[in-house]
């Protein structure tokens, strides 16, 4: 019968021998290494008190540091529905490992990066999305990003690169970086406790990640599907009533007395304009003259949801034909199981303080940190959580890849303009005709354009206001 060994390693973590990490490794007994196993990877476990991006950063590269070349998986979200965001390794071989990568896979895309080279991988020659992602950092850290079931087969693949990457270590021209000083520990009080490293979830859950993926995109696109019924509907009905309100405007204004005193209206005209665009650090390259020519637009910084629901008040924006709020994404990080929740509040105050005014919610976009999955499945609730909402529309972006953003969150050159495209083809309620990607699923309408403006008498008129929750 065979054993599995236990070795038990000490990696000194602060300052004083107290503070040491123990890491557990079982490896079986017999020496020879598996190839077709997938690689027995570990799990990066962040102490409770370590909270800030800063900290969690430096223990990261600490446990990368103490196990070289070694797959660690980075997991994030609570204990009850967590995700692994990415698999990590460390290496004094960048170089060699580039070219490892580039003689095992045979359709590989280059990409760059601030910090370090970027390549995509690619499922066959004609395909334009990336399977996996690969940042190669210049201090010798290796991130892959993909799907739950592409980083399985990755460390399917990881014994085969590893030793690929060892017949080129011997060759001169690749140089070996030179050994780091490791981060400053931190202060004292802020010193990590000893943390406890596990063998990565067994591939079984793989499988079952991969079924939530598909039945988010399936739920998403049903609530599209159901959303399309109900603008047919919608379109009927908004028709005939534009048909009966010439008359009605008429017969009202003819009943009004010449004497009768105009009521003041509040004096908010700093604060007037016909479109107000709440946005997160994506809307920085959004031209507004080129986006709403021929009207006065405003647009504030939006980061967070919360910073929405502060500046979704009548006294901050006063009365606009359209407002834009395009937040969210940062929310991610914090507070991903609220996300869904928070954006529905988000329409949900709109309408409550425009009861006349069109809402827009923007679906959230993409982020090379965050698995897809996860944006399918708040976008989907987001869906179902603002279709009983009154004259509230939504604005996809299925379109989006990861290859439209240039770091992690945001956009690049071409995503902003399809993003710009998206925003505008919904608030103004017609039917996109831009060559996307996915020409299956174009961005959804609830409602039909707006008839043409005809010459409003003196009467007070009900605001029109498009309210766009971001991503």
């Amino acid at each position: 019968m065979k054993r599995d060994s236990k070795v038990t390693v000490e990696m000194t973590v602060g300052p004083e021998p107290a503070a040491a990490t123990n890491v557990s490794i079982s490896t079986p007994a017999s020496q020879s290494e598996p190839t077709a196993q997938p690689s027995q990877g570990f799990e990066i476990q962040y102490p409770e008190h370590i909270q800030s991006a800063k900290a969690r950063k430096l223990h990261k590269d600490k446990v990368l540091r103490s196990l070289p070349e070694t797959l660690v998986s980075d997991y994030s979200g609570p204990e009850e529905n967590r995700v692994r965001c990415n698999v990590l390794f460390y290496t004094q071989y960048p170089t060699a490992w580039h070219t490892a990568l580039f003689q095992t896979y045979p359709h590989i895309k280059k990409n760059g990066i601030s910090k370090g080279r970027q390549i995509s991988i690619l499922e066959d020659s004609d395909s334009s999305s990336a399977i996996l992602t690969v940042n190669i950092y210049h201090t010798g850290t290796v991130m892959v990003q993909g799907t739950e079931a592409s980083l399985g087969q990755f460390e399917l693949d990881f014994h085969p690169l590893k030793k690929q990457a060892e017949k080129h270590k011997q060759e001169p021209e690749y140089k070996t970086l030179e050994p780091e000083p490791e981060p400053n520990s931190a202060p004292a009080s802020e010193a990590p406790p000893p943390a406890h490293y596990t063998p990565s979830a067994p591939k079984v859950y793989s499988s079952i990640r991969t079924l939530r993926d598909s039945l988010a995109v399936l739920e998403q696109e049903f609530t599209q599907f159901r959303e399309d019924t109900l603008a047919n509907c919608s379109s009927h009905t908004q028709q005939a009533n534009s048909e009966s309100t010439p008359s009605h405007v008429d017969t009202h204004i003819s009943t009004i007395s010449p004497n009768t005193p105009k009521t003041s209206k509040p004096t908010r005209q700093h604060n007037e304009a016909d479109v107000i665009i709440l946005c997160d650090s994506n809307g920085k390259y959004l031209n507004e003259s080129r986006l709403f020519p021929g009207r006065k637009v405003i647009k504030l910084r939006c980061p967070t949801t919360e910073t929405a629901l502060e500046l979704l008040s009548e006294q901050r924006l006063g009365h606009a034909k359209h407002v834009l709020i395009h937040t969210g994404t940062n929310d991610l990080s914090t507070r991903r199981i609220d996300v869904a929740k928070a954006l529905k509040q988000v329409a949900a105050k709109a309408t409550q303080e425009y009861p006349a005014a069109k809402v827009t919610i923007s679906t959230l976009l993409p982020r090379t940190d965050v698995p897809q999955r996860i944006i399918h499945s708040i976008n989907a609730e987001v869906s179902r959580g603002c279709a009983l909402l009154p004259n509230v529309h939504l604005a996809h972006h299925r379109d989006f890849r990861h290859y439209h953003l240039y770091d992690q969150v945001h956009l690049n050159k071409e995503g902003v303009k399809m993003f710009t495209r998206v925003l505008k083809d919904t608030t103004l309620g017609r039917t996109s005709t831009s060559n996307y990607s996915d020409k299956r699923n174009p961005a959804i309408h609830r409602h039909p354009p707006s008839p043409p403006h005809s010459p409003q008498p003196p009467a007070p008129a009900r605001p029109c206001i498009a309210t766009l929750a971001a991503c």
